[in-house]
């Protein structure tokens, strides 16, 4: 998906009758575009996805800001968030059939403006909501949000707990590259995990939390899960591209290695653990190597 503020830029067979924003022209004169001729940056060319062998996708960045305001990355719906209120744009798009995550949590504008118990609220009152970024390209530059967006979504897991509490909804970390500029591709993105290429797959995908995230420096590739298997109480993480294995509770690692056994690492209090799978070098700091994380893993416990 090929998102921006306010504009829902679909289809891409139609790029060329797209107009240059004000925004675009900002970002000139602030020589945000440096390293982009200025004559491409007026050129909107069509792209036929089915050529490009792509699956594209309807998307659009609600941009609305201020206290409990935030960003949104929301997908198949032409709802762009332009003229309306927050709570407005959440409702059109739920209505539209489409699905939202919050964008870049860490950043300053989103963190100044909104508390946990605001994501609880949304989270709590629209359905359609599926995630949360954990990581963005930007990250790399502000390296503050990391360990932020980490402890967010610690607490949004403890608030609904394990999957029998009656208030109980799964929260599945996104990442994506919040690309604002050439050369910032390619750093934050998503691994879906379909059984075909098609919208109905990636949506039930994103839904269903069917996915990996991955944060990596321009030079790396991403690390590659090759299988999970669930032995009884062990989880083990078969695959390559990666030096270490870090398991995550409570914003807590609990344990390194391939393989999680519950009785040996976790404990009375743990009911979900999730993995990143990473290569020795990765520094968020330095913007090197290369990270791979899941979603949760919901612990049940049968008598």
């Amino acid at each position: 998906a090929i998102t921006d503020h306010w504009i829902t830029t679909w289809p891409w067979t139609e790029f060329s009758s797209f107009d240059v924003s004000n925004r675009t022209y900002r970002r000139l004169e602030e020589v945000e575009l440096e390293g982009l001729p200025r004559e491409d940056v007026f050129v909107y060319e069509n792209r036929d996805p089915d050529t490009m062998k792509i699956l594209a996708i309807k998307g659009s960045e609600p941009s609305h800001t201020g206290p409990r305001r935030h960003h949104i990355v929301s997908l198949f719906s032409d709802v762009s968030g332009d003229q309306m209120g927050f709570e407005e744009t959440l409702t059109a798009a739920g209505k539209a059939g489409g699905l939202l995550s919050f964008a870049h949590p860490g950043r300053s504008t989103e963190r100044n403006n909104n508390e946990l118990e605001d994501y609880i609220y949304y989270f709590d009152n629209y359905n359609h909501i599926y995630g949360i970024d954990i990581f963005t390209r930007a990250t790399f530059s502000d390296p503050e949000r990391w360990p932020y967006s980490k402890e967010l979504i610690a607490g949004l897991l403890n608030n609904y707990g394990p999957p029998d509490n009656c208030n109980w909804r799964p929260i599945w970390f996104t990442a994506t590259d919040d690309f604002h500029s050439p050369g910032s591709s390619d750093r934050s993105f998503q691994i879906q995990l379909v059984n075909k290429i098609d919208e109905e797959n990636v949506y039930g995908s994103l839904k269903n939390g069917s996915f990996f995230w991955v944060a990596k420096a321009f030079d790396k590739q991403a690390p590659s899960i090759e299988s999970i298997e669930f032995r009884g109480s062990r989880i083990i993480v078969n695959g390559r591209g990666f030096d270490e294995v870090s398991w995550y509770f409570d914003n807590n690692i609990v344990h390194k290695g391939k393989t999680f056994e519950f009785f040996e690492h976790g404990s009375d209090d743990l009911f979900y653990v999730y993995f990143i799978a990473k290569t020795s070098d990765f520094s968020v700091e330095e913007g090197t190597g290369a990270m791979l994380g899941s979603q949760p893993f919901w612990v049940s416990k049968n008598e």
